[in-house]
């Protein structure tokens, strides 16, 4: 293995609750480079994120994992669980500037991929991009998924943006992974790259 990503890497993911940075997570959502990509514009205040982390408690249906590289925070992946739909909404974003545009969009992507379909194989793994967010819907091009509908997302201000809906199934997953696989381990070695710890 020829690793082209100099720098060390060693990803690893935490239930945020398992970790120390429960408060900073509201930081990390306010930065403008992040929440300027989410359907939800709007400034996280203190009381919206206690009840936010209230609500991950005992939470069957919702995750949140930090994603540490050498024990740094570099991004968050958040999971929703639909049981009975049988489908998984995730959502990832790069918490780290000094990150953005070094590959690990895919890194994240590959995770949260193999950990959807551990968690429910027979299921599908639905997201929901702004339309004007044109890296992230490339990126999700690239792990295979295919465009579903066409949507109107609605922040909390009742403020309307284009969006798309895209999903992935397993079969189709399988069929693609081994080139992302590939590419992950010429960038930055699969070995360093820990799975999502499966929680029902």
């Amino acid at each position: 293995m020829n690793q082209t990503y100099k720098e060390p890497v060693a990803i690893e993911f935490k239930n945020i609750l398992d970790t120390e940075y429960t408060e900073e997570l509201r930081n990390w959502r306010n930065q403008d480079f992040v929440r300027n990509n989410m359907t939800n514009h709007n400034l996280i205040s203190e009381e919206e994120h206690r009840h936010y982390l209230d609500s991950l408690r005992n939470n069957k249906e919702q995750k949140v994992f930090v994603a540490l590289n050498c024990q740094e925070p570099v991004a968050i992946i958040t999971i929703k669980i639909h049981w009975e739909e049988r489908y998984v909404e995730p959502g990832m974003y790069i918490i780290n500037k000094d990150y953005l545009g070094r590959g690990l969009g895919i890194v994240m992507s590959y995770a949260r991929l193999e950990y959807i379909f551990e968690l429910m194989p027979e299921g599908k793994m639905k997201t929901t991009i702004l339309d004007k967010n044109e890296k992230n819907i490339n990126l999700q091009k690239k792990m295979g998924c295919v465009f579903e509908k066409s949507i109107m997302a609605v922040d909390a201000n009742g403020k309307e943006e284009p969006a798309s809906v895209y999903f992935l199934t397993k079969e189709a997953w399988d069929k693609n992974k081994e080139e992302i696989e590939e590419r992950l381990e010429r960038d930055f070695g699969l070995k360093n790259i820990a799975r999502i710890p499966v929680e029902i």
